[in-house]
């Protein structure tokens, strides 16, 4: 069962239980940061530990040789060239990462934005590591007001690309509108399109209050590899993990030759809230996804009466 506690509510409880046999998280929530959620605290039996550590090192490891190799023979597949290109752009995050622990300044300014506050008290950070997707549906849904909280869709492993996130989010909408739930159409801005269309519409959306914004995007070519890189699993996922999050706002800059700033709440309770440079976002919004030999992009979600 999942207790959520949120500001001024059930002040205390503070403890959310996941169902599982060997983790217990504990939240707690504050407004001032990330939204009014604390960092997870997490219990893992040895045995727990064990598992995933065989599971990444081992069998991940022999795995995706294999997946890579029948991505560079399949007909249509992705090229050697097209590797080449996302170690270009996740080393160049490996040597310059973003800054991961933004000032109190800019947490503050991202909190007072109209497109942020809908999210206050209604965030929650992936169960683990591979659920960024239906915990990244759950916060646009949860931000909704008029979207009724028992209808929302639990964090289960599925759609793990943006044109099967949208499907699954139209989905779960259509089978519950005799229930209450409110219509919603979903937009793809792919990577691919010019950076200045994709700023146009990622603004336009944000300055919306009946839209959200989810991104999937190359994380590693924001912070690089994972630590030590030569280890091929983290060399490996370095160029093929991409990663779900809504997207809270943007802060425009002052001067003409710094770029907005724009704050994605990152649902791996190991990041949170992080502010990019709009180009290098875009960046990581464009790199192509090997499994769907596409782009990734922002998905804008609009609650419509049509």
């Amino acid at each position: 069962f999942r207790i959520e506690c949120f500001p001024n509510t059930y002040d205390n409880i503070k403890t959310n239980f996941i169902p599982s046999n060997t983790m217990i998280m504990a939240t707690e929530y504050d407004t001032t940061k990330d939204g009014g959620l604390e960092k997870p605290i997490a219990n893992v039996t040895l045995a727990n530990r064990i598992k995933n550590f065989v599971k990444f090192y081992g069998l991940f490891q022999c795995l995706l040789p294999i997946f890579l190799l029948r991505m560079l023979t399949k007909k249509e597949g992705f090229s050697l060239s097209g590797f080449g290109q996302l170690y270009t752009l996740v080393a160049a995050g490996h040597n310059d990462p973003i800054d991961m622990k933004p000032s109190e300044m800019l947490i503050s300014k991202v909190w007072a934005l109209a497109s942020a506050k809908h999210y206050l008290g209604r965030l929650e950070w992936q169960i683990q590591e591979g659920y960024c997707a239906p915990a990244t549906m759950r916060c646009i849904l949860k931000s909704f007001t008029s979207f009724p909280t028992h209808l929302l869709p639990e964090q289960v492993l599925g759609a793990n690309d943006i044109e099967q996130w949208c499907k699954k989010l139209e989905k779960t909408t259509q089978e519950n509108k005799n229930e209450g739930s409110p219509k919603f159409k979903t937009e793809i801005i792919r990577g691919d399109v010019e950076y200045e269309l994709f700023l146009q519409k990622l603004r336009e959306a944000l300055s919306q209050s009946n839209c959200r914004v989810a991104i999937n995007f190359l994380r590693p070519s924001l912070v690089g590899f994972k630590k030590p890189w030569w280890v091929p699993i983290h060399f490996l996922f370095g160029l093929m993990s991409g990663h779900f999050s809504p997207i809270l706002g943007m802060l425009e800059s002052t001067s003409p030759e710094n770029p907005p700033l724009v704050a994605v709440f990152d649902v791996n309770a190991a990041y949170g809230m992080i502010l990019v440079e709009a180009p290098r976002l875009y960046q990581a919004a464009k790199a192509c996804d090997v499994s769907a030999r596409k782009s990734r992009g922002i998905i804008i979600v609009s609650e419509t009466t049509e």
